[in-house]
């Protein structure tokens, strides 16, 4: 019988600068923000949000998808203030539990600071020490330098397949990073 992980331990993380923790109605605003920004939707398949009751039936959703366990979705924050600057996610995980997509997006006011990196450490850590999946694939739009810089930085590979997205038939390029390549390099 195949059962489904209990992520709780996983909710609440922390690194030097940073908080990772589950989205709260307190970050209505910030989030808001983030969902409507230009710059981080550029690389975005998404609808911006245009209001912010567009942020809360998202945060509805998140909340009823981590109940369900169909994907874990951190806060980035940072220590002093705890106020989002970002969010990093696992979803699309494979029946077996085995494989996820990543997804992150950071404010641009904190971009280029080493915030996502930092975060990723944190999380690519968990999910391959505790969380024992064996892959992970995350798909970015051509052009977006950054996400995949820092992909790449944390030794994901292109993949040969990419994903297109319907029916605005987006193609995305896929990096897939797979427990067995991140041991021997020693991530």
């Amino acid at each position: 019988m195949n059962t489904k992980p209990d992520y709780q331990p996983y909710r609440n993380l922390e690194t030097r600068r940073l908080k990772l923790r589950p989205l709260g109605d307190n970050d209505l605003e910030e989030l808001f923000l983030l969902r409507s920004d230009p710059e981080v939707n550029r690389f975005l398949e998404r609808t911006p949000a245009l209001k912010r009751e567009d942020a809360r039936e998202f945060m509805q959703m998140i909340s009823i998808g981590e109940a369900e366990m169909k994907w874990l979705y951190w806060v980035i924050c940072q220590k002093e203030d705890g106020k989002l600057i970002g969010t990093l996610s696992l979803f699309n995980f494979s029946p077996d539990r085995l494989k996820a997509e990543l997804g992150f997006e950071l404010l641009p006011s904190f971009q280029g600071m080493g915030f996502m990196q930092e975060a990723l450490e944190m999380v690519l850590k968990i999910v391959f020490d505790s969380l024992k999946l064996r892959f992970i694939r995350a798909c970015v739009m051509p052009g977006n330098t950054r996400s995949i810089r820092i992909l790449e930085k944390n030794g994901f590979k292109p993949a040969e397949v990419s994903k297109t997205i319907h029916p605005e038939e987006i193609l995305l390029n896929s990096y897939i990073l797979n427990r067995a390549e991140m041991a021997v390099n020693g991530s």
